[in-house]
């Protein structure tokens, strides 16, 4: 898994702490959810440690910059190469 350019240090850590030391084999299959349930864990403790009012600011103005009609509306897509480029979010691709 460090080897692993879609997972960040952090996410690494909190999987292996995750699995029970008395398993000494794991079912990949069940690794997806694993994962999920780790990501939301650190979604939700970043935005717990964050001021939501400044964060939805700066979201904002990283949106803006997207949006090329100046309309007030981005796609999909251009609102997830606003938040993978931003430098206030930490996110991964998955």
């Amino acid at each position: 898994m460090n080897s692993c350019a879609l997972l960040t240090p952090k996410e690494v850590n909190l999987i292996i702490r995750s699995i029970s030391p008395e398993h000494k084999t794991y079912e990949y299959k069940e690794f997806g959810n694993l994962l999920f349930e780790v990501r939301f864990e650190l979604a939700k403790s970043r935005i717990m440690d964050t001021n939501l009012d400044k964060f939805g600011d700066t979201m904002v103005h990283e949106f803006a910059a997207y949006d090329t009609k100046k309309d007030g509306t981005i796609t999909i897509t251009q609102a997830k190469k606003a938040l993978f480029n931003s430098k206030n979010t930490t996110l991964t691709p998955m």
